[in-house]
């Protein structure tokens, strides 16, 4: 015989391939299942294997018999399925099966199992999800199986020293990935760490006692190694919780997203029924909603592991929200929405706000969140950046208005949508913590998410060996509340980073789907007229479930633009029936017996056009029609190359650009023509829905074909200028521009046939405006980013999102161009010249040869017309205004003109019909941005500050009524105002409720 060998070399391919010997004697088959269709009329049918079923999201249940053998013991079902079914024990939702999920086991007493099963693709980053066959999910079958829970046992013992052992051997050298691979020439052990050596030893006799056949002895020498591989003192602390990530719509519409939630909300239940100490928590009240709905006995077990404390329900918003897109009233109201459904489901709201992938964080997020009662934030997706890494992973996040929220950011990136719970995951985001000399703790969150049925087994059996783990932080399952209070006590020691929080990557969202962008703005304004009707009219809330719509399509595969073309169809149509509603309810609280009036919906006094005629509105009241007058000198002077009005004066070339533009006695400073229309390629290297590459800005093509003008006069006082032309290939463009002898901006109107694919059309503005920075729009507020790049950071922002304007000026915001758009939300900025996305054409998640597996034609039933987004025609407008520091008119700042220029004034058969409250004087750069129905007569004034300002404002609030300060959950906060009197300060959000005094 050979002595003892020492070319430990070789040890780790021999681990491996006992690891598998080990895993092929964990389950044995006791006998196969016998499987029947269930008809939709109850009929059933049996399975002949392999059996296709269904097309794409289609239901299809089955019925499993029960074992024909009496023997006695643990059994176990495996179901060999390619889409998601969820078991159903004697009608109880039971187990989630996915590619992550394939076996449990069974109750001890059971009569009936039955599968309900959705023909879709799930666990979508799975290594083992295969897609569905182009005839239907391929079923293969199920098996009942006994467990050998010595081999189970030994499996994960033997597995996690492997994955130990090769994370650290490639720290010691790259080339020792060699060792892991069937064959090839390995390299030495000559450059080895003493961990390496000996888990190779330590392997390697486990090796040759499997060998032997002796188990009880592998079972014992592994118990002795993972007791003495203790993690070491330095290592920090793991707050260990379950988590899924479940994407509401993405590759499926909303329908896929519910069951997705009781299949994985059944796998979590199995889960705690099992491992005692496991954990798990999940945001969403949208989801808990639906299963409530589908499932209420599932949705009564998940109250009571919320009671256990074991559940936590956390998050504060109704569902992920996008921060960037929706305007501030309909983000606070995801929080509204959500914290009441927490409120529901705890006793209390939540006070961490959970939203690990959105595409970006507004500025005005902190404040938003310490409105609502939110203490902590958790995210992921800053770990994304292309560019840049994020600085920092447990800090204090300041926002705009210095409100301060305590975060945590997990540093490592797609796989904590899917975190594994494996050696190399952990290790690395145990490296990863930049604060681990000041925050000796980190949160993992673990399970499948994006649909893959949240944590499994193997998981939790990970976890339970890595409680103290060479190299790795000392794992515990426990709260996600636990740990954010523990980093709460230290908030003084982290670092601080301060406002808006842009990720580096995803840059398209901002602009794809512009159709359903443009929905979605549509329904934000019909319930901004809806709330200030009711008002206006004394009455209280409108529908609370047309919030929850808009809310819900918030969602951040929803609104930006990367869901699947059914989930679009089925929100378009249903949006198109909540506006008509919405629009109907307004004309129902305006109803009257009078002679007309008009009511004026925004806080600024206006005049708008009666024929040729002006009727001047107050601001929040009306004026009957009859009282119009003829204008004072309304006269103004159009023909092809020119407009000319009282309050400006535009030249144009024969492609419809401006070639000149002057408000009152200013000159817009140019540096070229505005409103050049650019069209881009936009082919990015992934991510095709979500992503606009750095090239694409480089690359685009000025649009210079001559147009046809024509000219259409209104009357004496208005009038435009239309310039239609061929644009691209296939495309034609009709830019409208409005002389308007009431207006004190310049309003331009695009009407699209928008025909071109994996293109970017913008309307670029080259100012000669040079400032250091431009000042954006944000859903509250505004954020000032450089357009002088000076560091590589700055050059990544080359498409980056605002809401709705835009203020590229001189330094010190002395002198400006303002740029407001109706519904569009990506722009770019350099050296003055500011550019409007104005659509894009990327492929639609779902078509194309990329999606062929997860999403095959042959199982579709409304395959659309085009692989290409927004094909067809659009209409929208935007404004060119004037900007002066301290000379701008209040309802002349930029973000009152987002929210009120596209508010036209409401038509209303009563007299009766005002506010008490006729608008904010004293601080031109707050205004009141919403006003909310409460109950009757009582109602909640929103104001803010968007430029960064300080001053004193007054309220101008009618005898007998008060005005008191609240915050988001309408709590009181302060007295009652003293004469209207308001302190403002930079981007402060102020909400004052208003009702008659007793």
């Amino acid at each position: 015989m050979h002595p003892r060998h020492h070319q430990l070399k070789f040890a780790a391919r021999r681990a491996l391939t006992a690891q598998a010997r080990l895993q092929r004697g964990i389950w044995q088959i006791a006998e196969s299942a016998r499987i029947e269709i269930i008809n939709t009329d109850g009929s059933r049918a049996p399975v002949e294997l392999p059996h296709f079923w269904g097309k794409l999201y289609t239901p299809q249940n089955f019925a499993i018999a029960p074992p024909a053998s009496a023997e006695s013991g643990p059994l176990w079902l495996r179901w060999r399925d390619q889409a998601e079914g969820t078991l159903y024990v004697d009608g109880r939702p039971f187990f989630g099966f996915d590619p992550a999920h394939r076996e449990c086991r069974l109750p001890e007493e059971f009569s009936q199992l039955e599968m309900r099963s959705h023909c879709v693709q799930s666990a979508i980053w799975h290594p083992d999800a295969t897609g569905l066959d182009p005839q239907g999910s391929r079923l293969d079958g199920a098996e009942f199986l006994r467990r050998s829970d010595l081999h189970w046992k030994l499996y994960h013992d033997l597995a996690v020293l492997n994955e130990l052992l090769k994370t650290a051997a490639l720290r010691d050298n790259p080339e020792n990935h060699l060792w892991f691979q069937e064959k090839g020439v390995m390299p030495d052990t000559h450059h080895t760490s003493p961990l390496v050596r000996r888990l190779l030893r330590d392997v390697d006799d486990a090796c040759d006692l499997l060998d032997r056949g002796d188990l009880a002895a592998l079972s014992a020498h592994l118990d002795q190694v993972l007791t003495a591989l203790t993690s070491e003192p330095w290592n920090l602390d793991a707050t260990v919780t379950g988590h899924s990530h479940i994407d509401l719509v993405w590759m499926w519409p909303e329908s896929i997203g519910e069951t997705k939630a009781v299949h994985t909300f059944s796998n979590v239940d199995y889960l705690m029924e099992r491992y005692p100490e496991f954990r798990f928590g999940y945001s969403q009240p949208a989801s808990y909603e639906a299963v409530q709905r589908r499932d209420l006995g599932l949705f009564n077990r998940v109250n009571d592991r919320i009671k256990e404390g074991r559940w936590e329900a956390l998050g504060a918003l109704y569902v992920e929200s996008d921060t960037l897109t929706p305007c501030g009233e309909a983000l606070a109201r995801s929080f509204e929405l959500g914290q009441a459904g927490f409120r529901k489901l705890n006793g209390e709201p939540s006070d961490i706000l959970w939203l690990p992938d959105v595409f970006g964080y507004c500025g005005s997020l902190p404040q938003l969140m310490a409105h609502y009662g939110v203490k902590y934030f958790f995210t992921n997706k800053l770990t994304w950046n292309d560019t840049a890494t994020f600085p920092h992973t447990s800090f204090r996040w300041i926002g705009n208005d210095g409100s301060e929220i305590v975060t945590h950011i997990h540093p490592e990136t797609v796989q904590f949508y899917n975190g594994c719970a494996t050696v190399g995951e952990i290790d690395r985001a145990h490296h990863k913590h930049l604060e681990a000399d000041t925050h000796r703790e980190m949160l993992i969150p673990t399970g499948f998410g994006d649909g893959g049925g949240g944590p499994t087994e193997e998981m939790c059996e990970r976890i339970r060996r890595f409680r103290s783990f060479a190299n790795l932080p000392r794992c515990e399952w426990s709260t996600i509340q636990g740990f954010y209070e523990r980093l709460g006590a230290i908030r003084d020691q982290l670092p601080e980073q301060f406002g808006e929080m842009l990720i580096q990557f995803h840059r398209g969202t901002f602009s794809s789907q512009s159709s359903f962008k443009s929905r979605y703005r549509n329904l934000e304004l019909a319930l901004q007229r809806a709330e200030f009707s009711a008002v206006a009219t004394g009455k209280g809330p409108v529908d609370a479930q047309w919030w929850k719509r808009l809310v819900f399509s918030q969602f951040h595969d929803i609104l930006p633009g990367s869901s699947v073309h059914p989930a679009y169809v089925e929100l378009n149509r249903e949006f198109s029936e909540i506006i008509a509603a919405v629009e109907a309810t307004t004309a129902e609280n305006l109803a009257g017996d009078v002679p007309v009036h008009l009511l004026n919906p925004t806080p600024f006094e206006q005049s708008v056009w009666q024929g040729e005629h002006v009727l001047t509105l107050p601001a929040f009241g009306s004026q009957p029609v009859s009282e119009a007058a003829p204008a004072a000198s309304p006269a103004v002077e159009v023909d092809p190359t020119r407009l000319t009005t009282r309050n400006y004066e535009a030249t144009f070339n024969q492609q419809g650009e401006i070639t000149s533009l002057r408000f009152g006695d200013q000159d817009v400073a140019i540096d070229g023509p505005l409103n050049q229309i650019v069209l881009h390629p936009n082919i990015p290297h992934s991510f095709n829905a979500w992503e606009t590459d750095r090239q694409a800005m480089s690359l685009g093509i000025r649009q210079e074909q001559p147009a046809k003008v024509d000219i259409t006069r209104h009357h004496n006082g208005l009038a435009k200028i239309n310039f239609s032309r061929a644009i691209g290939e296939n495309s034609r463009l009709t830019v409208t521009y409005q002389a308007d002898a009431l207006s004190s901006y310049l309003k331009i109107k695009y009407d699209f046939d928008w025909h071109e694919t994996t293109t970017m059309a913008k309307a670029v503005m080259p100012t000669a405006y040079h400032g250091e920075s431009t000042r954006f729009g944000s859903p509250l507020g505004s954020a000032l980013r450089r357009q002088n790049p000076r560091f590589s950071v700055d050059e990544a922002f080359w498409e980056m999102p605002a809401s709705r304007w835009a203020l590229v000026s001189d330094d010190g915001e002395t002198e400006g161009l303002t740029v407001v758009t109706e519904n569009k939300y990506a722009f770019s900025n350099r050296h003055g010249a500011l550019g409007v996305t104005l659509l894009t054409s990327p492929i639609v998640t779902g078509e194309g040869p990329g999606y062929a597996k997860a999403f095959p034609h042959s199982l579709r039933e409304d395959i659309p017309d085009s692989d290409f987004a927004d094909q067809g025609k659009h209409t929208f407008s935007l404004i060119l205004a004037p900007w002066r520091a301290g000379q701008t008119a209040p309802d002349l700042h930029p973000a009152a003109l987002a929210d009120y220029a596209f508010l036209p004034p409401l038509t209303a058969s009563r007299d009766d019909v005002s506010l008490p409250v006729h608008g904010l004087t004293g601080c031109t750069s707050a205004h009141i941005f919403w006003v909310q129905p409460v109950e009757d007569e009582t109602f909640i004034v929103k104001t803010i500050e968007s430029m960064g300002h300080r001053g004193e404002a007054t309220l101008l609030l009618d005898d007998g009524w008060s005005a008191t300060p609240v915050n988001g959950l309408q709590q009181v906060v302060g007295d009652p105002l003293e004469a209207g009197r308001i302190t403002i300060s930079p981007y402060r959000l102020q909400c004052f409720l208003i009702a008659r005094k007793s």
